[in-house]
């Protein structure tokens, strides 16, 4: 089975839970933050402007230095509304595969690399009792999947494309 299967299977699985119009059990916050490489007060804005009282997680998107990205792990542990609700950041930008776990209260800062070489696996669910968000990450090799044909035929149909055009 290829990853793109696997993937969409266990989305499919996840959403037949859930209705796309009941954003009381899920939405999709659409912020997005353009700073400097050191200044991480409007991303950790964002975050805190994205959280409402009544939801479970935040899972932050990035793409950071690794810094970056622990500075903003640095403000949610020290913020009652979101610490324990922040199971992870996904991050990008190092190009380096890296899951950093960090201090009660923070979040795991999870990159997967770069190229699509590899795969992270998060997997996410939390506590009624304590109220908490817990993860588990894993990363695969994208070799360890079989590849998806129609991904495959559109690669090519792209590259034939490329190829054609530097041929003129």
């Amino acid at each position: 089975r290829s990853v793109f299967d696997s993937i969409s299977s266990a989305w499919n699985d996840a959403r037949a839970q859930l209705s796309d119009n009941d954003t009381t059990l899920h939405r999709t916050f659409a912020g997005s933050v353009f700073n400097k490489a050191n200044d991480t007060s409007s991303i950790e804005n964002t975050v805190d402007s994205a959280v409402r009282p009544e939801d479970l997680i935040l899972i932050p998107m990035t793409h950071q230095p690794m810094l970056a990205d622990a500075r903003l792990v640095d403000h949610i542990a020290g913020d009652d509304e979101l610490t324990g609700r922040v199971p992870v950041i996904l991050g990008g930008h190092d190009r380096v595969v890296r899951v950093d776990e960090t201090s009660a209260g923070g979040a795991t800062i999870v990159k997967a690399g770069s190229n699509g070489c590899d795969i992270a696996l998060v997997d996410i669910w939390w506590s009624n009792k304590h109220h908490q968000a817990h993860r588990r990450v894993s990363i695969l090799p994208v070799s360890d999947f079989e590849p998806d044909p129609n991904m495959t035929a559109f690669c090519a149909d792209k590259q034939n494309f490329l190829k054609s055009m530097m041929a003129t």
